[in-house]
């Protein structure tokens, strides 16, 4: 059972309005990266992890860093965020990861990537932050 603070649960409530108000700009294959578009840079694409630590309000990288923020690693961040383990001893891969999600929301997000259907990924997404919210799980 995963415990969130009430700003976590406030946080995630917004990561979920924001995966599906842009669903270009979710992907849970990248932490944090700039979204490029017809060699033209338009804003970020990131995970469920990643869009945690944009909307705790954490800048956009200019660049590529992959997994490592400014100084945090971008998941370790995400489940202090969440959680309020300052430790960061617990780390959130049951939402992190999508190999580690239940397997029907796992399922779900795997046959949208092969679709190649953005708002199916997105869609998945969101039941899965939605479930656990639900169910602690």
């Amino acid at each position: 059972m995963i415990t969130l603070t009430p700003q976590g649960r406030s946080l995630l409530k917004r990561v979920c309005k924001v995966i599906m108000r842009d669903v270009k700009h979710f992907d849970m294959g990248d932490w944090i990266v700039p979204h490029i578009e017809d060699g033209k840079s338009c804003g970020t694409t990131a995970c469920i992890a990643g869009h945690v630590v944009l909307q705790a309000g954490y800048p956009a990288p200019l660049k590529f860093i992959g997994r490592l923020f400014p100084k945090m690693d971008v998941p370790r961040l995400a489940t202090a965020l969440l959680t309020g383990d300052t430790d960061n001893a617990l780390e959130l891969e049951s939402l992190f990861y999508v190999g580690n999600w239940p397997r029907a929301f796992a399922n779900r997000y795997y046959a949208a990537a092969a679709a190649v259907d953005a708002q199916a990924k997105a869609e998945a997404a969101v039941a899965r932050i939605e479930h656990l919210l639900k169910t602690g799980e």
